[in-house]
Order: C-alpha cells, then structure tokens, then sequence
C-alpha cells in the first residue's frame, strides 16, 4: 500500500520529536 508509506513516515518522524522532546 504507497498511500501508507509516506504515513509511516510520518508517524516516524513524529515520534522521533516526541523521543527528542522527552529525552
């Protein structure tokens, strides 16, 4: 499914900040 890849993207960059800002 492409229209998932650029969602997981997302998700995955989300959820690095979110990593970052909790660090």
């Amino acid at each position: 499914l492409p229209s998932l890849s650029p969602y997981c993207l997302k998700v995955e960059t989300w959820l690095r900040l979110v990593a970052l800002k909790y660090e």
